[in-house]
């Protein structure tokens, strides 16, 4: 896959996923109170549920990966969040109902799962990406 061009694209983090996150959080907020949970109990599960999204939505807007090009001879190339840039390999890649999510690692410890939705990366990047992805699973 020598002709294959370059794939790059600057990474940042979907909306989809943070809004559906805040979306469900306020759900589980609202179960809890119309359920027949005690007053303290109810109190507590909510500090607890919204601790929990807070957490969880800090996670979804981490930046540690900046941008991302796939060479044309395999290898992967980061820019982290910090500006360093880092040679990384694909560990897991999967396409779950339109979304491109891949699992890069670098260095002996750190790794990146990037989901990639509509919103967050070009209609034609995608394209390639998807098309490039499948070559690769089905090369021996």
């Amino acid at each position: 896959m020598t002709s294959v061009p370059d794939i790059g694209f600057d990474y940042r983090p979907s909306r989809w996923p943070q809004a559906l996150l805040l979306a469900l959080g306020v759900l589980a907020l609202l179960a809890l109170w119309i359920s027949a949970l005690g007053p303290a109990l109810a109190v507590l599960a909510s500090v607890m549920l919204i601790h929990y999204v807070r957490v969880s939505l800090r996670r979804a807007r981490d930046r540690s990966v900046r941008s991302v090009i796939w060479r044309s001879d395999g290898g992967w190339r980061l820019v982290l969040g910090d500006g360093t840039e880092a040679e990384a390999r694909l560990a897991g890649e999967r396409v779950l109902a339109g979304v491109i999510v891949l699992r890069l690692d670098w260095d002996p410890r750190q790794e990146a799962t990037l989901a990639l939705f509509p919103d967050n990366l070009a209609a034609e990047t995608r394209r390639r990406l998807r098309m490039r992805l499948s070559a690769s699973t089905h090369m021996p």
